[in-house]
């Protein structure tokens, strides 16, 4: 039946059931709750949103009165009634009336789980799926962990009981969970989750359709995303590889609908091939990418927006290899208009980190450029925005703004504002103190380097016996990390030690001095083996 004709056919089934129902509300209510329903469905099929959601909201009270007076009986109409409203509120874009609807019907649905686990499991796991989404979407990264988690259990237990039929489902709550993990900075978890799902989407491969191998496909980029993460840059070109044969294969099946997700993987695989070393492919490979998306773009001006931008941030940082100065700065500065624009459509997105971390690096440039005034405004306006974000989610943005703050201090320094730059500092080695107390192993080269930094900014501004304080704590650090990785870090060790000779020898402590510059010299002219 087409979507004109249901519709007259739902408007036909209101006009008889409202009168009846208007005589007799305690027999026919729900009766008209559900012509309501089917009517609303109608309206919004046929595109009329607004009529259909008013329609929805009808029925939802009708439901909700009679599951007050009987809730054995209506409650999963209810239930119903309110998963269907929270969808038509997202496209409505009604975020507080979303939230609460959503959240009711998981209410609901977790009590006549309770007594019906088998009849429900599926209604609350897709219920729990849509509103993690929706909070994800909404800045609540926290609760979309937890709705998330609880999702990807139910869908476990129904697949427990439904191997075959739900196979898909569950790579899918994988695949997403995975992502949520990522997110938070889990990275080993969200590993953990994305071997499971791609284990499971190998399995689906021996039917040969084109969905499939697009999940499979997404999966491998991801993954390959997570690899260079963790640092395992080998795995990470190898999923790298298997994703783009697929993906190049589903663009000659489908080329208008693959073109964007092929650029995207192909980005991915110049990121892997220049952690590895393998620069000049890495450049042209993302100059092909960076070919493909302004093609789409040019055919659909918002279509992969975040792709573009993305792909400008990642060119920006591999012109600057390649020594290109000038087309460096223009990639960001685009880069950095477009991440602008999304977040103005979308500021409780996940837009806000990209701006704050595209302005850090176009103050940076701005800097390098003797525009000091320029990158002082843009580093301000990217401390304000890591600072919201990590007020907003507690400890998520730490290390970045602890980075932003140093940038910060080096741009108060390029206007002669020593004591803001000198506060600056401090905020950063406050956060970067606490992340290396949270996770040494992971922190202790960056708490090294920054106490490094703090002692010469010390210096500088003629706090010696504070300099040499600190840079005491800094040296018993590079000392501890050279043990560990001498190769990685003797560089930076050396440095340091020379650094703290020279303040030594202006604080009169001479014999210390020579201590450090007998350290030294085993460092650079070690005696030869036995």
């Amino acid at each position: 039946m087409r979507h004109d004709e249901a519709r007259v056919v739902g408007e036909e089934a209101l006009a008889i059931i409202k009168p009846t129902a208007d005589q007799d509300p305690e027999k026919h209510t729900a009766q008209l709750a559900t012509a309501y329903t089917y009517l609303a469905n109608c309206h919004t099929k046929s595109g009329e949103r607004d009529s259909g959601l008013q329609l929805t909201e009808q029925a939802v009270g009708m439901w909700r009165s009679l599951c007050k007076k009987n809730p054995a009986v209506y409650e999963e109409n209810l239930a119903d009634a309110l998963s269907t409203y929270a969808s038509k509120l997202s496209k409505a874009q009604r975020i507080e009336d979303q939230a609460k609807a959503s959240e009711e019907a998981i209410d609901l649905y977790r009590s006549l789980h309770k007594t019906h686990p088998a009849t429900f499991e599926w209604r609350l796991a897709v219920t729990l799926m849509n509103h993690s989404t929706f909070l994800e979407r909404n800045g609540r990264s926290d609760d979309a962990l937890l709705a998330g988690g609880e999702c990807l259990i139910r869908f476990r237990t129904l697949h427990e009981a439904r191997p075959t039929a739900f196979e898909t489902d569950l790579a899918m709550m994988l695949s997403d969970h995975s992502d949520r993990l990522s997110r938070r900075g889990d990275l080993e978890g969200a590993l953990e989750l994305k071997e499971e799902c791609l284990a499971r989407q190998r399995s689906l491969q021996k039917v040969s359709r084109l969905d499939l191998k697009y999940e499979l496909a997404k999966t491998l980029h991801s993954y390959s995303t997570l690899l260079s993460k963790t640092r395992r840059p080998y795995e990470a070109l190898t999923a790298t590889q298997e994703g783009l044969a697929l993906y190049r294969r589903l663009y000659k099946a489908k080329p208008k609908v693959f073109e964007g997700p092929l650029a995207s993987m192909l980005m991915n695989y110049s990121i892997a091939v220049g952690q590895l070393g393998r620069d000049d492919e890495a450049l042209r490979t993302i100059e092909e990418v960076l070919k493909m998306y302004r093609s789409v773009h040019k055919k659909k001006p918002n279509a992969r927006d975040a792709g573009l931008a993305a792909t400008l941030g990642n060119y920006s940082m591999q012109l600057r290899g390649a020594g290109r100065h000038k087309e460096e700065f223009e990639a960001i500065k685009e880069c950095l208009a477009i991440y602008r624009s999304l977040f103005k459509k979308r500021p409780h997105g996940t837009y806000g980190q990209d701006v704050a971390r595209s302005l850090m690096s176009y103050s940076a440039r701005l800097s390098e450029r003797g525009r000091e005034d320029e990158a002082l405004k843009a580093i301000e306006e990217s401390v304000a925005m890591y600072t919201d974000l990590n007020e907003k989610r507690p400890g998520q943005y730490d290390d970045d703004l602890g980075n932003t703050y140093l940038h910060y201090s080096r741009c108060l320094r390029d206007v002669d504002d020593f004591e803001g730059a000198l506060k600056a500092t401090e905020k950063g080695l406050a956060l970067f103190r606490a992340l290396y107390k949270a996770d040494p192993e992971r922190h202790e080269s960056v708490l090294a380097g920054t106490l490094g930094n703090y002692s010469l900014f010390l210096s500088e501004v003629g706090m010696d016996e504070e300099a040499l304080q600190v840079n005491e704590e800094c040296v018993a650090m590079f000392r501890s990390l050279y043990k560990k990785q001498p190769a990685a870090v003797e560089r930076m060790f050396l440095q340091t030690l020379r650094c703290y000779v020279e303040q030594l020898m202006a604080a009169g402590k001479t014999d210390d001095a020579q201590l450090v510059m007998g350290e030294i010299a085993l460092i650079t002219d070690p005696p030869p083996p036995y």
